[in-house]
């Protein structure tokens, strides 16, 4: 009897493990796949992740555009308070069980080295930005504990040029056929 005990916490445990490194994969395959939904490739022309109407903005030649990466492994209360609401107001139900966390994945840190498909631009982890000896940073991408299942996903983001020029938004996801699609993007504010 207690092997069976035994063997059965074993199962448990191998599969909880294995979820949660299914869902570090599905978080860096949803970022390879949607970049560009996420960073506008319109930072090529300006070198800046925002762009500003009515401002001349300089035109760059073929080099690299660093963007700073930063990372937050929890939600402020604004953030977190704003997200349950956008997503209590959706159609799809399901998104909403999301938010509990036996559904949020937790990442100390994001392996920049698993985020490949991103065009000239190059990531930069923030602490490390005065390092470097890039010439064009186009702004900060802040990424938030993301929400992932089996079959859909919450990525929380913050796009940033300055103190005083971002947003954030939330993009939803759904498995579709084995493939992440992205099922809406919302603004969560700006500012």
């Amino acid at each position: 009897m207690l092997i069976n005990k035994v063997v059965i916490i074993a199962i448990f445990l191998f599969i909880s493990c294995n979820e949660k490194g299914s869902n570090n994969k599905d978080f860096y395959h949803i970022i390879n796949h949607h970049f560009f939904q996420i960073v506008d490739s319109s930072a090529y022309i300006s070198s800046k992740l925002i762009q500003v109407p009515f401002q001349k903005e300089e035109i760059t030649n073929d080099q690299k555009i660093c963007i700073s990466i930063d990372y937050f492994y929890t939600l402020t209360n604004k953030m977190e308070e704003s997200i349950s609401a956008i997503v209590q107001k959706l159609e799809n139900k399901h998104f909403q069980n999301l938010i509990s966390k036996k559904y949020s994945l937790e990442l100390a840190i994001i392996d920049l080295l698993e985020i490949k498909n991103i065009g000239r631009f190059e990531l930069h982890p923030l602490n490390e930005k005065a390092k470097n000896n890039c010439m064009n940073f186009a702004g900060k991408l802040t990424l938030y504990k993301p929400f992932i299942s089996s079959d859909l996903a919450i990525i929380p983001y913050s796009i940033s040029r300055s103190e005083k020029a971002g947003y954030s938004r939330i993009m939803l996801l759904e498995k579709i056929n084995g493939s992440w699609q992205k099922n809406q993007i919302i603004d969560i504010e700006r500012w």
